[in-house]
């Protein structure tokens, strides 16, 4: 795994990337996430059948939408796309424009063939043209494409890198025992200016060996502690969550100005007859360190949920924006990994941002995709949920999130105030050491800990639903008056004089509303035979969301079972419930 600058490799190509600059305008960067029915032997790895009119559509997308960065996954595309592009300049990628196409594997035969009748003055076909002696049978190939514009002389280059370090041998030894390990990984940097962000690209299990490799001999070649690295790592992968993935990605994110976009193959991808990717997400996504990111940008999110990228918190500074893994190609825009251009704020980053989505039918047709589902819905009333608010198809995913987190006593003990914007929510955190996640609208995972929370939420909203509120006998004396009302779980959809929602304004603490969605000033959870010390904490927490003069912090209710028996911890101090008009809304329960 030896790291070579291309600039000092091959001094005479002109390297001039925009997705390299770090400039303040986002680069769109078009995804791949190839399906396929894979096939696998002692001669060959790609697909079993022929994809190549789907990579024909997506390079005619990649040159009409003119992205700085196209990118396939490993071993998806065939290489007649290759020789296709090659052939046609009009094909070629614009000027200043990067493909990463990690292609099927080639024969030492096949590659000979290639530049003995494509190598041309215009065409520079490189790649390591010293391991035609390995005895072994194929190589695991990516092909780098841009224009080179050298002494106003246009060459396209194919720059064709061999993956170095072969992967385990979870589906079988197939590609240990043939396929011809390279030895160079080439590193971009554009040719003017030591500015320049790097960009290499880890294949698959490179990624798993990259920890080890990085010494400080090489972080000093490298510069790394000092300059900016957008590092791919396209992956033919049946376990993206493996911990030696996870291990990887951590190492990456641990350093400054270090981002990783992963890109596997769809999750209906099939290995002979069975799926091969076992644990429902691919992970291929945009893996982000930045204290930069504004999640209070709510509708950036739920825009980019409803198209399939779903944003999960790694940890204060790191996040990942995950793609939906059934679709195949999105595009994608979003800012440098660092900017030294403008002013400081203009250097702020924003995240990424869907911009389309496209996936193909059973007769290979490119069709755009206005929605991408979560799959939430089918899973909810799999599952019986009975709940209005949270089967309601229009209600905002991240007004879920919240009222099943505070319905289920998910309360942070530190900023309890600001417990509902997603940097304090642990429902929107990924664990770092198992990338596990406690979503309720995103069910791409099947880890035990994401299983058991999604399992808690539902089983206090069903309980909260079905059993609690309509029996009236179980509400304490201090939400008492609730007894003359349809009480309902769910937020209320009222709004002040200025147009902006009451339950904003309340910080989403009141879950309780009216069957006709006016608010109701009580807070309330449920809990599955807690230890007394949960119960208390609990209790105490939500009580911490109101100030110390606020008369609903009395009204906090903590419903819990002991045996059969269902029970609750309320304050037996609190005072009766009075009207105030303070919102001036129509609301007859207020603060």
């Amino acid at each position: 795994m030896n790291f070579i600058p291309l600039t000092t490799l091959h001094t005479d190509i002109n390297i001039d990337l925009e997705i390299l600059k770090r400039h303040t305008q986002r680069n769109n960067i078009l995804l791949y996430q190839h399906e396929g029915t894979l096939k696998a032997n002692d001669k060959y790895i790609g697909n079993a059948n022929d994809v190549s009119a789907r990579f024909s559509d997506f390079f005619k997308l990649a040159k009409e939408k003119n992205v700085d960065l196209a990118m396939t996954p490993e071993y998806s595309c065939p290489f007649t796309n290759i020789i296709d592009v090659i052939s046609n300049k009009d094909k070629w990628p614009s000027d200043k424009k990067l493909w990463a196409i990690g292609c099927e594997s080639i024969s030492k035969e096949d590659l000979k063939v290639l530049k003995a009748n494509y190598n041309k003055e215009d065409v520079k076909i490189i790649f390591e043209d010293d391991l035609f002696e390995n005895p072994n049978n194929y190589f695991d190939p990516l092909v780098y494409l841009f224009v080179s514009n050298n002494d106003s002389i246009k060459s396209l280059i194919v720059l064709i890198q061999f993956k170095t370090e072969h992967m385990g041998v979870w589906n079988g030894p197939i590609e240990r025992d043939n396929y011809i390990p390279g030895n160079n990984i080439y590193v971009f940097n554009n040719s003017h200016g030591e500015s320049s962000i790097r960009l290499f690209t880890l294949i698959c299990s490179e990624a798993i060996n990259f920890k080890d490799k990085l010494t400080l001999e090489l972080k000093e070649k490298l510069q790394w502690n000092d300059l900016p690295f957008l590092i791919l790592n396209p992956q033919l992968n049946p376990k993206p969550a493996h911990p030696d993935f996870i291990n990887f990605r951590n190492t990456l994110l641990s350093s400054e100005y270090k981002e990783i976009i992963s890109l596997n193959w769809s999750l209906r991808t099939k290995y002979g007859s069975e799926k091969f990717i076992k644990n429902k997400s691919s992970r291929s996504g945009f893996y982000i360190k930045s204290n930069e990111i504004n999640l209070n940008d709510i509708n950036r999110i739920k825009k980019n949920h409803a198209r399939g990228l779903y944003y999960y918190n790694l940890s204060m500074n790191n996040h990942f924006y995950g793609f939906n893994s059934n679709h195949h190609i999105y595009l994608v825009a979003t800012l440098p990994v660092k900017i030294n251009a403008g002013v400081p704020a203009q250097q702020r980053r924003d995240g990424p941002e869907i911009k389309d989505v496209y996936s193909f039918d059973e007769g290979n047709i490119l069709i755009e995709q206005t929605l991408v589902s979560d799959n939430h819905l089918v899973y909810l009333f799999e599952v019986g949920c009975s709940n209005a608010f949270t089967t309601d198809s229009s209600t905002c995913i991240i007004e879920k999130e919240r009222l099943v987190y505070i319905s289920s006593g998910f309360i942070p003990s530190k900023n309890s105030l600001n417990w509902y914007l997603i940097q304090y929510m642990d429902s929107f955190k990924m664990e770092n050491h198992t990338e596990s996640n406690k979503r309720f609208t995103v069910l791409e995972d099947v880890s035990e800990e994401s299983g058991s929370r999604r399992k808690t939420y539902l089983a206090a909203i069903n309980e909260l639903t079905n059993n609690i509120l309509p029996n009236k006998s179980y509400y304490p004396d201090s939400i008492a008056d609730l007894k003359n009302f349809d009480v309902m779980l769910g937020y209320c959809s009222e709004k002040d004089h200025n147009n902006k929602k009451i339950i904003e304004i309340d910080k989403y603490k009141y879950n309780l509303c009216t069957s006709e969605g006016k608010k109701i000033s009580a807070t309330i959870c449920y809990l599955d035979s807690p230890e007394n010390s949960d119960l208390e904490n609990t209790f105490e927490a939500l009580q911490s969301l109101f100030d110390s003069d606020n008369n609903n912090k009395g009204r906090v209710v903590v419903f819990y079972k002991r045996g059969a028996t269902i029970a609750s911890r309320y304050d037996k101090n609190a005072g009766k419930f009075s009207n105030t008009n303070d919102l001036q809304t129509s609301s007859f329960l207020k603060d």
